[in-house]
């Protein structure tokens, strides 16, 4: 940040920026800025040296430590280990039911729904119609002249039926 201060947030920020960023006169963050007190910049510096160097002194001089610290805080230490728990949570309250969700879709909507009334379902009846209808081809002509008999009689009757009405 320090390379490049007086480009981006100094006196050159309006060159820099032009009318990307728009800055009120009366409402200059960018110029205040510069009247904060200075732990404020120099803090989180401070808090990454301190990180680092206590990670150095735990797992390179006193190695045995942070097993010790995790037996004693266990709760805290499962906590932060697994992420808060943000996994399983987002396991239980999203995945879950999702593929809860997807699996009836796919067998109740796609599977019986779609694939049952449309394309498997007609060719499913095809099938099984066509199977019961060649029963009915025997080869006899007997049969064939019993079959035409019987759809005469029904349909005079039918007919009988329609025009004396």
């Amino acid at each position: 940040g320090w390379g490049f201060h007086t480009l981006f947030v100094g006196e050159g920020r309006v060159n820099f920026w032009g009318d990307s960023l728009k800055v009120l006169s009366d409402n200059d963050v960018l110029a205040e800025v510069h009247h904060s007190p200075e732990w404020v910049g120099l803090l989180p510096t401070l808090v990454g040296l301190c990180g680092i160097l206590l990670a150095f002194f735990f797992y390179m001089k006193s190695t045995k430590l942070p097993g010790k610290i995790a037996k004693a805080f266990k709760p805290l230490y499962n906590l932060f280990f697994n992420k808060w728990y943000f996994d399983e949570l987002y396991n239980l309250i999203g995945v879950v039911p999702a593929f809860f969700i997807g699996k009836k879709l796919w067998k109740v909507g796609d599977g019986k729904i779609i694939d049952g009334l449309g394309p498997d379902g007609i060719a499913a009846t095809i099938e099984r119609s066509s199977r019961e209808t060649s029963k009915m081809q025997t080869g006899y002509v007997y049969h064939y002249a019993f079959a035409m008999l019987v759809g005469v009689v029904v349909f005079i009757t039918a007919y009988i039926f329609i025009v004396q009405r």
